[in-house]
């Protein structure tokens, strides 16, 4: 038990000890604090106090304005640092209880403060994560038989995110982005509206063609057809075709040919040889040759050819045909290919309730991967988030590469990180993966967590704020684990204060999704707010608040 007086229904008891920081009016030096009922702990007050093997020599990094240095120390320092905390803040601890002077010097009421981003976040990513999620908005775009990409089941999906405009939750955030942002988006509307179409058509054509090899053929075809989606159509046509065609061809050939050769040859040849012998060393020798030869060719040739050709062709075709359409759509978005984009604010403002994780742990080298054996020793501890969202504008320009300006408009997290350790009593079983992921992203401890996590929305128009949602991160698919082992196996390289979003946290009914696109079901059913109040999507002035409890 704590000696600072604790409220039951506060969210910051002493087995809870969530890391923030703040600042005061009286100082408006950024300080690493730790929350314990309506109080903030100032560690740069009593880092004095941290005298344990790790911390005792890095005692200067509660003196910093952010978490980060904290962070990189591992989780050794973690486990460390929170077991001190509870040392010195419990009713047996004197050194800080009996110690008025350094009471009054250590302590801001939470009232009096002003919170800031607690580290630097040099990479934002968002995952997926949430099958309940990923199945109904794939249910609204593809149907339910495609809801599911191929690939969903086999990793955890994620995306880069935008990290410089991730920031602290802010009162007038929607006034300031209804009324300046401006963006590409088609011609989307959050009305209701109804067409009605009636296309009637009646064709009759006669042509004639021709070609024998004689062939008769007759159709009759009539079909029927009625289907029904959030969207009625009936169609009916009638066809009837008629052809004969005839073709008759006549050809005559006629060729004569006629050779004559004639050809003499003569050949006359003399040849006189005479050869003797003067004394037994003169021989003497004479040659005579005479050659004649006649030759005499005649050749004559005659053709004649004659070809005859006749061909007639004759067609005949009737075509008679009928059609009735009918249309009917009832349908909260039309969307008008055909025209230009325009530039104008968004008219589809959503929410999405997720929560994050802040890497911590020493930076990991590039081309170095972290095993899912080892991740645990990099997740220091979770924050609340809302991934607010464009939805006009992300399905305008989100193929083929996902969401850009949609998104990167802003993030917001709670001001109060989370510990690992402070959650362990909350671990619950893993969600049952089929197919078995591949080896890399196996683990055999559970690793999920049961936070309720509850989504109040407060409009102009009605005084209270009105619980639209009651989800659970226990919907979550893929762990926190196989997140990080995911996003490191290519050998990416993450650094302490590195932010994992989950995904919209969906549970299995209605009252426990995480988003206003599934909560009024694409503007379908718009959410109660009582007072006469209803929203499809968010408006201008409108105020969100996301709780996380366990």
């Amino acid at each position: 038990m704590s000696f600072i007086a604790v409220n039951p229904d506060n969210h910051f008891p002493i087995e809870n000890l969530p890391y923030g920081v703040f600042s005061t009016p009286e100082n408006n030096r950024h300080r690493i604090g730790v929350a314990i009922g309506d109080q903030i702990l100032d560690l740069s007050v009593i880092k004095h106090l941290f005298n344990g093997p790790i911390l005792k020599n890095n005692q200067n990094v509660f003196e910093e304005p952010i978490l980060n240095s904290f962070m990189e120390l591992g989780q050794p320092a973690w486990t460390e640092a929170r077991n001190r905390l509870k040392c010195i803040l419990s009713v047996e601890e004197p050194v800080l209880k009996d110690d008025a002077a350094l009471r009054a010097k250590a302590f801001v009421p939470q009232s009096k403060a002003e919170m800031h981003l607690p580290a630097r976040i040099g990479d934002y990513t968002d995952f997926y994560s949430s099958k309940n999620h990923a199945y109904n908005v794939g249910c609204m775009f593809r149907g339910p038989e495609n809801a599911l990409m191929p690939n969903w089941t086999h990793l955890p999906v994620g995306y880069h995110g935008r990290a410089s405009s991730v920031s602290l939750a802010a009162s007038n955030f929607f006034s300031l982005f209804l009324s300046l942002f401006l963006s590409l988006f088609l011609s989307l509307f959050l009305s209701l509206f109804l067409s009605l179409s009636l296309s009637l058509s009646l064709s009759l054509s006669l042509s004639l063609s021709l070609s024998f090899s004689l062939s008769f053929s007759f159709s009759l075809s009539f079909s029927l057809s009625l289907s029904f989606s959030l969207s009625f159509s009936l169609s009916l046509s009638f066809s009837l075709s008629l052809s004969f065609s005839l073709s008759l061809s006549f050809s005559l050939s006629l060729s004569f040919s006629l050779s004559l050769s004639f050809s003499l040859s003569l050949s006359f040849s003399l040849s006189l040889s005479f050869s003797f012998s003067l004394f037994f060393f003169l021989s003497l020798s004479f040659s005579f040759s005479l050659s004649f030869s006649l030759s005499l060719s005649f050749s004559l040739s005659l053709s004649f050819s004659l070809s005859l050709s006749f061909s007639l062709s004759l067609s005949f075709s009737l075509s008679l045909s009928f059609s009735l359409s009918l249309s009917f759509s009832l349908s909260p978005f039309i969307i008008t290919e055909t025209k230009p984009p325009v530039f104008g604010p968004c008219h589809l403002m959503d929410m999405e309730l997720e929560m994050a994780f802040f890497v911590g742990g020493p930076s990991t080298m590039l081309g170095s991967n972290i095993p899912i054996q080892e991740t645990e020793d990099h997740i220091f501890g979770m924050v609340v988030m809302n991934d607010w969202s464009a939805r006009d504008i992300q399905k305008w320009e989100y193929v083929p590469l996902g969401p850009f300006l949609a998104k990167n408009l802003g993030t917001s997290i709670s001001p109060w990180i989370v510990t690992m350790d402070a959650l362990k009593p909350f671990v619950t079983e893993n969600i049952k993966q089929e197919p078995s992921p591949l080896p890399y992203l196996q683990h055999g401890d559970n690793y999920n967590f049961n936070i309720n996590l509850d989504v109040h929305l407060k409009v102009p128009e009605v005084s209270d704020p009105v619980l639209i949602s009651k989800s659970n991160f226990k919907y979550m698919y893929w762990t926190m684990k196989q997140q990080l082992a995911h996003h490191t196996i290519t050998g990416c390289n993450v650094n302490a204060g590195d932010l994992m979003g989950s995904g919209t946290i969906s549970g299995t009914t209605p009252d426990s999704f995480g988003s206003m696109l599934e909560l009024c079901w694409k503007g379908t059913k718009p959410v109660d707010l009582g007072n006469g109040a209803t929203r499809k999507f968010l408006q201008d002035g409108d105020e969100v608040i996301m709780t996380g409890k366990y």
